[in-house]
Order: structure tokens, then C-alpha cells, then sequence
């Protein structure tokens, strides 16, 4: 009789034969994605050689027309979606993960096979979120910068005496805002943030409007964008020494929950800075002061005082510290009341974690061809002296006039 041949297992170890829940891993299909994934980073590069076609196709052509209207829409939530999507995805993650482990220790699933089928997801995941980050915000990156768009010249230095004198007004111009503000010279107690922050919010809206016109900036910057969020995450953003953040995937801006008031209203224009397409720090946070300054809010208007008037202290230390010292004296107690709680604030994230979440901060930035990374922070302080060599003779502009 003859007898039936049966397949035999080229792998004789049972631990390497396939098992009932080991799942097909599709490489060509990460293969791809990743592939597109590097494709648009290589994309963002070439475009940032040619920064007048990335102005006109993406910068105030196709990245309007998708971003803003994405932060309309979540800016109508009162919380940060990204945050809850975040812990969604991760929740996600944690699932797949136990289920594919608890199946490998179980003798159901190959470890090789889980691991690999981890990898894959990772590989696609992560490809995803790359083509989004540069469709709806990375491709800003490759935009000229303010100056080159504003025709402002280049950067010649400056002399002691002109630093030593924009310090003082500066200063000077800060205890105007905060008397403005308060009606007294010391008011007593920290300067309170508003309850409800939808006001303050539409007179910065207002501030990006006359910074438009007055700046020339593209014309979606003169438009309002979503509502900034005070994330759950917090405390631990501030722990990894973030002040804001700007999520593209959801066009959220974002500012540390229950921030002292002097440093808020500069704070939410900078990452609204950021959600109108502006990408380096120092770019942000000189056109977030010119926003604020010509808000129609007294509490604006003072935070870009102060920011700019400290802005311009730090220059000043290296240069002259007697200088800065004397100017320092003339500064109201009232805002040495608020520099004291701000300081405070701070102190409660001091730890190593902020080095770490500063040094992550410096590689994204240096990744994105910023100019020094985290030092690009300090341009600021030259477009706030160009600005008043061409504006002049503040540093900020003058009191906008009543509508």
C-alpha cells in the first residue's frame, strides 16, 4: 500500500514554526510608505532653495486654505484636541502591545513575528505623521525670512550707546503700559490674568491684524485662527522647560496652564505666531511683540513692553552690566512685584528634565534648518532693533489709537 506523503517543516524547532496568531508583516507596503515619507522631507529641502516658489505655492498658497480652516474648527473646542488624540493613540499602542506580547508568552505568536509586526506599524505610523507635519506646517520652513520678505537691511551691529539708549526707553515704555494697566505705580499685588481669556484673545486677534498692515505680512497673518488652549500636560511641559508649543495636526497653539499674566498675552501671540506660518523663534517672537503691542488690551500691551524691555536688559548685560543696572533702578516696584512671580513660576519646573526637553528642542530646530537651534531665539533682539531704526523711536510701536 502505498503510503501518503505529508509535508514536513523545513524549520525543525518548534519555537521558530509559524503559530496560529502570527500576523502577515506586508514590507512593501512600509517599504512605500517610508518611502513617501522621505520623498516630502526631500521635498522640503529643495523647495528651502528656492524660497520665493515655497512663499508662493505653499506658504500663501496651498497651506491657507488647509491650515486655517482646521484651526477654525478646533478652536471651537474648549480643550486641546491633540493632547486627547495623543493619549488616545498611545492608549492604542499600550493594547496592541500587551496583546501581542501576552500572545508571545504565551507560546501563541513568535517573538520574531510580534517584533516585526511592531516595526511595521512604527514604519507606517511614523511615515504618516512626516507627510502631515510638512503638508499642513513643515513646508513654512523653506519660506524666505521676515527680512528678506520686508526688504529690511542686513544686520550692521550695534553701538553701546544705542543699546543703553533702547534699553531705557524700552523700560521706560513698560512702567507707561503697566500705569496704563493698573493706575498706580505698584498695585499691590501680582498683575491677575483675566477669568476668561476669549477677550484678550480677540484684541491679539486685532494686533496680528494692524501688524499685517502695518509689517506687510502675508495676507492670511491678518486673519484669526483658532482659540489658544491651556493643555492638560502642563506641568510637564513646563518641567521640559516649554513655554508653548504650536501641534500642527490639529492647528492648536498652546501655552503653559495658569502662567503669570506679565508673560502670558506674549506667550499665546508667539505660538499664534506660529499657527499663522511663521516658523523660527526669533521671527515669532518679534512679530508675537508687535502683535501684542498694538492689541487694543492694556494687559497686551504691557506683557510686550516688559518681554521687549527684558529682551533688550539681557543684550545690555554682556555690553555694559553699570548700565543696566541704573536703568534696572527705574523700573516700577509693581513690575518688579510681577518679575518676582513670574521668576517664581519658573522655579517650580527647574530640574534636569529641562535640559533634556531644551536639548530635544535644539536637534528638532537644527533638523529644520534653523540657524543655531535654540539660539535662533536671540535674532529677536535684532528685528526688535531694526524695527526701531526703521519704526522708531520705541522699540514697539506706539499706543494704538481707539477704533
Amino acid at each position: 500500500m502505498r503510503k501518503e506523503n505529508r509535508p514536513v517543516s523545513i524549520v525543525g524547532i518548534e519555537g521558530f514554526q509559524r503559530r496560529p496568531e502570527d500576523r502577515a508583516i506586508r514590507w512593501r507596503i512600509a517599504i512605500a510608505m517610508g518611502g513617501t515619507a522621505l520623498v516630502t522631507f526631500l521635498v522640503s529641502h529643495v523647495l528651502a532653495r528656492t524660497p520665493a516658489l515655497a512663499e508662493r505655492l505653499y506658504g500663501t498658497g496651498f497651506w491657507p486654505l488647509i491650515s486655517r480652516p482646521i484651526a477654525r474648527l478646533t478652536g471651537l473646542l474648549p480643550f486641546a484636541l491633540h493632547e486627547w488624540l495623543a493619549f488616545f493613540y498611545a492608549l492604542y499602542l499600550a493594547i496592541i502591545g500587551f496583546r501581542g506580547m501576552r500572545a508571545a508568552i504565551g507560546r501563541r505568536r513568535r517573538w520574531a513575528n510580534a517584533l516585526a509586526a511592531g516595526a511595521h506599524r512604527i514604519v507606517r505610523h511614523a511615515s504618516v505623521l512626516i507627510v502631515l507635519f510638512y503638508v499642513l506646517w513643515g513646508f513654512n520652513y523653506a519660506r524666505p525670512t521676515f527680512e528678506a520678505r520686508a526688504g529690511w537691511p542686513d544686520w550692521d551691529g550695534i553701538e553701546p550707546a544705542e543699546l543703553i539708549n533702547l534699553t531705557e526707553t524700552a523700560v521706560l515704555a513698560a512702567n507707561a503700559a503697566y500705569r496704563e494697566l493698573h493706575g498706580t505705580d505698584d498695585a499691590g499685588a501680582p498683575t491677575p490674568f483675566p477669568a476668561e481669556a476669549g477677550q484678550l484673545e480677540a484684541a491679539l486677534d486685532t494686533g496680528w491684524t494692524r501688524a499685517a498692515a502695518q509689517l506687510d505680512l502675508p495676507r492670511a497673518t491678518a486673519r484669526p485662527f483658532g482659540r489658544v488652549k491651556q493643555p492638560l500636560v502642563s506641568p510637564i511641559l513646563g518641567r521640559l522647560g516649554i513655554v508653548g508649543v504650536y501641534v500642527p495636526f490639529t492647528a492648536e497653539a498652546n501655552v503653559l496652564r495658569g502662567m503669570p499674566a506679565m508673560r502670558a498675552p506674549t506667550s499665546m501671540a508667539h505660538e499664534m505666531a506660529h499657527q499663522r506660518g511663521v516658523t523660527t523663534e526669533a521671527e515669532a517672537t518679534f512679530l508675537g511683540l508687535i502683535a501684542a503691542a498694538l492689541a487694543p488690551d492694556p494687559l497686551a500691551r504691557y506683557s510686550a513692553a516688559v518681554s521687549a524691555s527684558g529682551h533688550l536688559a539681557g543684550a545690555l548685560l554682556r555690553v555694559d552690566a553699570d548700565a543696566l543696572r541704573r536703568i534696572s533702578a527705574i523700573r516700577l516696584p509693581g513690575i518688579r512685584r510681577d518679575q518676582a512671580d513670574l521668576e517664581a513660576y519658573f522655579e517650580r519646573f527647574e530640574g534636569p528634565a529641562q535640559q533634556v526637553g531644551t536639548a530635544i528642542n535644539d536637534r528638532y530646530l537644527r533638523a529644520n534648518r534653523i540657524p543655531g537651534g535654540t539660539a535662533n531665539y536671540g535674532r529677536a533682539i535684532r528685528l526688535l532693533i531694526t524695527y526701531s531704526r526703521l519704526h522708531g523711536p520705541g522699540v514697539l510701536p506706539d499706543r494704538p489709537a481707539p477704533k
